[in-house]
């Protein structure tokens, strides 16, 4: 039909025309098409289901499965029955607590991240040219989503073969959009120049470094570069941990400088994390957060200090799962028992993929800036790793997971570096320190002021380092369970497993009050 009057009118006629018609379930001789419920067909459908339900899901969101033992059970009653039996089902999993935190985060504060409240803005993003200092996986798909959005991009290296390496991804990228024609993939590409030389990167209105995690080489890059700024040009830090206000110094315009800490690959994570050195100013902000809105990234701002929010945390869950290996529980368990909890990647996993030397330098850096010496199994067992066994992580060819082709296996060396199996262990135990020891990090960034809104505790763990989404985030992972309880829980597992768990001046505090962080 040509408008909606004419679809009412064809609709009214239709209905004249067929005063009998049933839905094909409402007639009598209507059957299941497929296996009857109840047979045995039927019973290995629903059985193979839940199984490969549960191996995506580990168990970690009620939604699915009650969506599908809805279905069986509604399989054996009539059509309005079974309609009945689905709203009880929707109904009580749309008022629950996890929906509700859920729905708190991926919609309400998402929403607000993304639309800076409460944050300054700008109508004058005043960024056309971006310089890009590095061309590995992080530089190149900075170029890339820069590039797309139509600004001009210039990526700088000291290595020819990383630029082709840059050239590369970058082509494979614009290949993968078939939404496109070729004119319009190869109009992206035309806006990226590669180069050696410094002089393509002059007028440059926003330089983005992500060079080798390094203070000094980032040093002396910055002073190199930030003078061929254009006028008021802003110079950002892709450093996923040394803090702003210290890479600043080699600046001539701190209040200028700016961490925008990127997650990889760039093309695929939401995230963008801002941090604000001590100079940093809100014009600076202001147009970083239009940059990152503009390359469709999902801003959090945070202050500033040894690893901001999401490095921090994300870097206790990965230790946490090493020292429990190294203590001699099964990695295999440690794996599972983070699914279980809901986290997105289980840790061993993500750390072979983020490289063992990422962590073994961090280790080196965290000493270096904090004052703070760490030692233990876990890092012992790090070590190891890396130093002694050559087991860098996957791109290295392994590390806690063997690869053989799209194949991958724990280790079998594992068993020789750990102790033997400890006499309490299991996935309850393992998970209870996986989630903790995040938690414990995150009552730390509470106390040190790193983070600014609460809401950006929720967006920055979920979205950045994949903590487990059907919780909403770490604060509303304690409101469900009481600020009391996760302090208890804390102090036990500080006077079982070391000082790590000891829970923040924050933490207690709220739990005295009997306080939360959000509404129920």
């Amino acid at each position: 039909v040509e408008d909606k009057d004419a679809m009412r009118e064809a609709a009214l006629a239709w209905i004249a025309a067929n005063p009998r018609a049933k839905q094909p379930w409402d007639d009598k001789g209507f059957t299941w098409p497929g296996p009857s419920p109840g047979s045995q067909d039927a019973i290995n459908l629903f059985v193979g289901a839940y199984a490969m339900l549960y191996k995506k899901t580990a168990g970690a969101i009620p939604s699915p499965e009650v969506a599908l033992k809805t279905v069986r059970q509604g399989s054996f009653l009539t059509m309005d029955r079974a309609l009945e039996l689905e709203a009880r089902a929707f109904a009580a999993i749309a008022v629950s607590g996890g929906a509700k935190d859920m729905i708190r985060t991926f919609w309400y504060h998402r929403t607000a991240a993304e639309r800076c409240e409460g944050l300054p803005t700008t109508d004058d993003m005043n960024i056309a040219k971006v310089g890009v200092l590095g061309a590995g996986m992080m530089g190149a798909g900075l170029a890339y989503v820069s590039a797309a959005k139509g600004l001009e991009v210039v990526v700088k290296d000291i290595s020819q073969e990383a630029l082709d390496g840059g050239q590369a991804h970058c082509k494979a990228e614009a290949a993968k959009k078939r939404h496109l024609s070729q004119e319009a993939r190869d109009e992206i590409l035309g806006r990226i120049t590669w180069t050696l030389d410094l002089g393509p990167l002059e007028g440059c209105d926003l330089v983005i470094e992500a060079v080798v995690e390094n203070d000094k080489v980032k040093a002396v890059v910055t002073r190199e570069v930030e003078p061929l700024l254009a006028e008021g040009g802003i110079f950002a830090s892709n450093t996923s941990a040394i803090p702003i206000t210290h890479l600043a110094q080699a600046s001539e315009h701190r209040e200028r400088f700016i961490g925008l800490h990127f997650f990889s690959p760039v093309e695929k994570m939401p995230l963008l994390e801002i941090i604000m050195g001590e100079a940093t100013n809100d014009e600076t902000l202001a147009r970083c957060l239009a940059f990152g809105r503009l390359i469709g990234k999902t801003p959090i701002v945070v202050n500033d200090g040894y690893g901001f929010y999401t490095s921090r945390v994300f870097g206790c869950y990965l230790m946490e799962a090493v020292q429990l290996v190294a203590e001699g529980h099964d990695p295999v368990l440690v794996e599972w028992a983070a699914r279980e909890r809901g986290m997105v990647v289980p840790p061993l996993k993500v750390f072979d993929e983020v490289t063992l030397t990422l962590g073994r330098k961090g280790l080196t850096q965290r000493e270096a800036y904090l004052g703070e010496s760490v030692d233990g199994p876990g890092i012992e067992l790090l070590k190891a790793m890396v130093d002694d066994h050559n087991r860098a992580g996957k791109a290295a060819g392994g590390g806690f997971y063997d690869y053989e082709g799209k194949k991958r296996s724990i280790w079998p060396g594992l068993k020789d570096l750990g102790a033997p199996t400890p006499d309490v262990t299991g996935v309850e135990l393992i998970g209870d320190r996986l989630m903790y020891a995040q938690i414990a990090e995150v009552g730390r960034v509470l106390d040190d002021g790193i983070l600014r809104k609460n809401r950006d505790a929720e967006v920055g763990a979920i979205f950045g380092i994949g903590f487990a989404p059907g919780s909403g985030g770490p604060l509303a992972w304690m409101d469900r369970r009481g600020l009391d309880t996760v302090v208890s829980n804390l102090r036990r597992l500080a006077d079982s497993y070391g000082e790590r768990f000891e829970p923040a001046q924050t933490l207690v505090t709220m739990a005295e009050r009997g306080q939360r962080f959000f509404d129920k």
